[in-house]
């Protein structure tokens, strides 16, 4: 009798307990909801889940990826005095990083921990990470610890602030990460298939708004064209890993389509809307990494079938004209820009950047100028443009970490392109993973003119995509049987 009234009273207890903290946690999120703004209360949110998602790194990816997906990194092109939203910035008036950027790194602490745990548990071999990966976050982590050490202005918040910012070697570091992560968490197939379902599903529906808001509210406002240079022109979007993300989609209908011979018409709404919004986004590398990914992805046709995609892409050529018409104009073009005098305030523009950044990086070829370093240009020109950055990723890498980091990052490059893009007798088996494989390579191809000929590494959203779309390959790859030892852009 006594046990059972004792048992009978820890039931109450609990059942009180339980009740009033569902009480006192409704209210909490009553008061929060009213006084705080809708981010602020959506970090109230994720703090109140963040014990759950630190063990659910899988969920926790879920929810970055969903983030990477739909929120573009805005800023530049936008008129002043207007105001958006740009979630990659929050929290860095208060934090050294923004919140996404600690949210990353959590989550890579969480998929290491819950991994490695579970590897020591069973007895198997402990995790084997890329040594390429390794260099990479060694020498970046290293340039970071000594841009704060040796700051001329002592070691100090406001320094490691500078150490630790985008316009460094930052990027690479997110970068690798995030390629860390999806390795490290996608151990099933389920998951990959679920991972590819998200980004697939979100990205059609962005591209679904894109095309709204362009006909019907005057494109993005992140317009640069129309806002600075006075273009009467209207755009998708400007950031380029919306596009990256389109040409995800794009590659993914078209395998289906052509490659695996699956007419399904909601497909060719899918690749009409993708390649709308990529046409219509007004890049140059854009278009020229669109052009490339066809390419590409006809390269693994029959004959037959790859004569209908080049006269797709002639369409598109034609297509194009008058829209880069609109784009350019005759007084300004890229031959203007080769013959311009960088030492007056005519020579700003890219050729001038590169022009005075490869004189700076002869002072140090070696080992660069460091995380923090700028290259020596006239004032009339450091009126106009940073000297921190340079729009081009090899050389900003050569500005800021010398030869050493060039060699690294090009055996990086090189390697990941040495994996097959079409293993026959794996797809037949396997062709959920070979069509994932298949278009995450592809939009690598899609974004060589943006690694190559802009800094692609200096914002957040492209950091950690290229970490997202490198992983995808690695892990497609991994569950087709494919041997990959490099595997990173």
């Amino acid at each position: 009798m006594e046990n059972v009234l004792i048992n009978t009273l820890k039931g109450k207890t609990s059942s009180v307990v339980k009740c009033v903290s569902v009480i006192c946690l409704s209210v909490s999120l009553g008061v929060a909801f009213v006084r705080l703004s809708l981010f602020h209360f959506a970090c109230f949110l994720v703090s109140l889940i963040f014990p759950f998602l630190f063990f659910q790194p899988y969920i926790f990816l879920l929810l970055l990826t969903g983030i990477l997906v739909l929120f573009p990194n805005v800023g530049f092109g936008v008129r002043e005095g207007v105001t958006v939203f740009n979630i990659y910035g929050k929290g860095s008036g208060v934090l050294p990083i923004p919140l996404f950027s600690v949210g990353l790194f959590c989550l890579f602490l969480s998929a290491y921990i819950k991994v490695t745990s579970t590897r020591i548990r069973s007895g198997s071999k402990l995790i084997f990470l890329d040594w390429s990966i390794i260099l990479l976050l060694f020498f970046s982590v290293s340039y970071i610890l000594v841009a704060f050490l040796v700051n001329p202005k002592g070691i100090s918040m406001d320094g490691f602030r500078h150490a630790v910012s985008q316009r460094g070697v930052m990027g690479y570091v997110q970068f690798g990460i995030m390629y860390f992560i999806v390795n490290l968490i996608i151990s099933e197939k389920g998951q990959l298939l679920q991972l590819n379902r998200l980004i697939f599903t979100l990205a059609l529906g962005r591209a679904a708004y894109g095309i709204i808001r362009f006909l019907f509210f005057g494109g993005d406002p992140a317009n640069f064209y129309a806002n600075y240079e006075g273009r009467q022109v209207k755009l998708t979007f400007f950031d380029i890993y919306d596009s990256a993300f389109f040409m995800y989609i794009f590659s993914f209908c078209f395998i289906n389509i052509l490659k695996l011979l699956n007419q399904k018409k909601h497909l060719i709404f899918a690749i009409l809307l993708s390649g709308i919004n990529i046409v219509f986004s007004f890049r140059r590398t854009v278009w020229i990494g669109f052009i490339f990914s066809l390419l590409y992805l006809s390269f693994n046709l029959d004959k037959g079938k790859r004569i209908f995609v080049y006269g797709l892409l002639l369409l598109i050529f034609v297509i194009s004209i008058p829209i880069a018409s609109s784009r350019f104009d005759s007084q300004h073009s890229i031959f203007s820009d080769l013959s311009l005098d960088y030492s007056s305030s005519r020579g700003m523009g890219r050729f001038g950047e590169l022009f005075y950044a490869i004189k700076t990086i002869a002072k140090s070829p070696l080992y660069g100028l460091g995380a923090t370093g700028r290259y020596d240009a006239p004032t009339v020109f450091q009126w106009r443009v940073s000297t921190e950055i340079v729009h081009s990723t090899i050389v900003h890498i050569a500005l800021k970490m010398g030869i050493l980091g060039l060699i690294l990052f090009f055996l990086i490059v090189i390697g990941v392109y040495t994996l097959r893009s079409w293993n026959r007798e794996s797809t037949l088996h396997d062709r959920d993973c070979a069509v994932i494989f298949y278009s995450a390579y592809s939009t690598l191809i899609f974004l060589l003119p943006d690694i190559f000929f802009a800094p692609s590494l200096i914002e957040l959203r492209h950091s950690v995509g290229l970490g997202l779309f490198v992983g995808l390959v690695s892990v497609s790859a991994r569950f087709l049987g494919q041997e990959h030892k490099l595997r990173v852009v």
